[in-house]
């Protein structure tokens, strides 16, 4: 094989792994989010309630109050599901929007007022890297490459 075959060669193998990776980055998009919404509901992100009239209205429903869960109805996490992806040169991404108005406003809300609600820690990146990404990864280079 000839240099200028191989280097063809190389350039359709890595494009064609950016593409096949795509849907894998909304599953790891998706996988990021359960882990976020677990985390949160059952420990919190490090904030607390300041509101004497709403910590009072959430514990008279019975609702966690020790700690900030973004969960009144619950509605905003069942509806964060909707799975998108990007491509920014040789970066892939997988992201999770709402599924309505609703959720949208409520996310952009939460946004607003703790600004890195909505980021994974370590652990949950380590987890999804080792268990989901890598390994697709590995498969579609030696898919694409070896043909």
């Amino acid at each position: 094989m000839k240099l200028e075959d191989f280097q063809k060669n190389l350039e359709t193998a890595v494009e064609q792994t950016i593409e096949d990776l795509k849907p894998t980055m909304e599953e790891a998009a998706l996988t990021a989010k359960a882990l976020l919404a677990r985390r949160i509901q059952n420990t919190g992100f490090g904030r607390r309630y300041r509101s004497r009239g709403y910590k009072s209205l959430r514990a008279s429903k019975g609702y966690e109050i020790r700690f900030v869960n973004l969960t009144f109805s619950g509605k905003m996490f069942q509806n964060w599901k909707r799975p998108g992806n990007y491509r920014r040169g040789f970066v892939i991404g997988g992201t999770v929007g709402g599924t309505d108005v609703t959720t949208i406003n409520k996310l952009k809300w939460n946004k607003s007022r703790y600004p890195t609600f909505d980021k994974v820690i370590e652990d949950e990146k380590e987890l999804i890297t080792q268990n989901l990404l890598k390994p697709r990864i590995i498969e579609l280079i030696k898919k694409n490459m070896f043909r």
